[in-house]
């Protein structure tokens, strides 16, 4: 998983019309975020000054002896990673003070040999993100039509609120904030939203909710519900994903407030609904029920339920919608796949050049 520096740059505010506090943060220093930073949060600033969160640390290193860039590569490597963990310390949450950090062994090599090694973990780490890049454009555009065109068969067009389970459990999430409670409850947010949700999606960038057992029964997720980001920017709003995910006793999900679920009646292919709301045309039907609200879009779930869908008449033919699906879900699976592989390789290309 990536993880980004919480920067705020603004060209229309000046820094004192926040309600927030936050502090300056200048062009070319590193800052980390002391309780993730064993997960990589850690970053030169190379954009213009701004400001981040006062929970953020900052600080330059001697440019004579060594590259930032060499020195946040380390951090971030599995040699630097493993020194990380041994100073990580705190109570509710592990946090590497700035003292402890001070105490962390960096590798000392020419400038060249670090820029070399520098510009060797970048390459890789610039392919990675290239491939994240065509990952996220993939998923804003959806489904190519030209896939939902290739079938000659007859439809039956209905309202999506006709195919619907009406029941008593809640449509919006959970409004209660995540927390630090390793016992708590997986919840899904808006950035959880996938085609297929499912253990390979999610990865580990999962919050922890409390919940009593009231709450849970309330919105704790089951195979095949569908999911669909109700608030978000224009371009992300109305996404919507197939839950697919293990659960059990030990392993329950629930979902939070600016997300839409549902469950379909029987007979009908939740499959092939998340395809149909997945292909690019349909997408945009979507956003046209989207009220903007505060510089946010919102849809409403009354006015989703007014989606008309294309259902195929011929059973068969839903099966070949469903491996269509599969087959798209699949090929972004093998993006992060890649991405992954490249991940391993960035933090690995420090040690083997230090074994040289």
């Amino acid at each position: 998983p990536l993880y980004t520096v919480a920067i705020i740059v603004s060209d229309s505010k000046k820094a004192n019309e926040y309600n927030q506090k936050y502090k300056v943060l200048p062009k070319n220093v590193i800052c980390y975020n002391p309780s993730r930073v064993n997960t990589g949060s850690i970053a030169v600033n190379k954009q213009d000054e701004g400001l981040i969160s006062p929970s953020y640390i900052i600080f330059k290193v001697n440019e004579e002896a060594f590259l930032q860039d060499y020195i946040v590569y380390f951090l971030k490597s599995e040699y630097g990673r493993r020194q990380i963990e041994d100073y990580n310390n705190g109570t509710v949450r592990n946090s590497l003070s700035f003292d402890d950090l001070g105490k962390i062994q960096i590798p000392h090599m020419t400038i060249d040999e670090q820029r070399r090694l520098v510009d060797l973990i970048s390459n890789t780490t610039f392919a990675k993100v290239k491939l994240l890049d065509s990952y996220n454009s993939i998923l804003k555009v959806g489904i190519p039509e030209s896939s939902f065109a290739q079938f000659n068969t007859e439809f039956e067009e209905i309202e999506l609120g006709k195919l619907i389970v009406e029941d008593e459990k809640p449509t919006y999430g959970c409004s209660k904030k995540s927390d630090d409670n390793e016992n708590g409850y997986s919840i899904l947010k808006m950035n959880n939203i996938y085609p297929v949700i499912n253990e390979d999606t999610l990865g580990d960038e999962i919050d922890r909710v409390s919940l009593t057992d009231v709450e849970i029964e309330k919105y704790v997720l089951h195979k095949d519900d569908i999911l669909v980001n109700r608030t978000n920017s224009l371009e992300l709003v109305g996404k919507t994903g197939l839950f697919d995910a293990n659960t059990d006793d030990a392993q329950k999900y629930v979902f939070a407030s600016y997300i839409m679920r549902f469950h379909l009646l029987e007979g009908y292919s939740p499959k092939y609904i998340a395809y149909y709301m997945n292909l690019s045309t349909v997408k945009m039907k979507i956003k046209e029920y989207a009220i903007q609200s505060n510089g946010q879009y919102n849809i409403n779930f009354e006015n989703l339920k007014k989606l008309k869908i294309l259902y195929p008449k011929d059973a068969t033919i839903v099966t070949k919608y469903e491996n269509e699906f599969d087959q798209y879900c699949e090929q972004l699976e093998n993006l992060i796949a890649l991405a992954d592989k490249l991940e391993t390789e960035e933090m690995q290309i420090f040690g083997r050049y230090l074994k040289k």
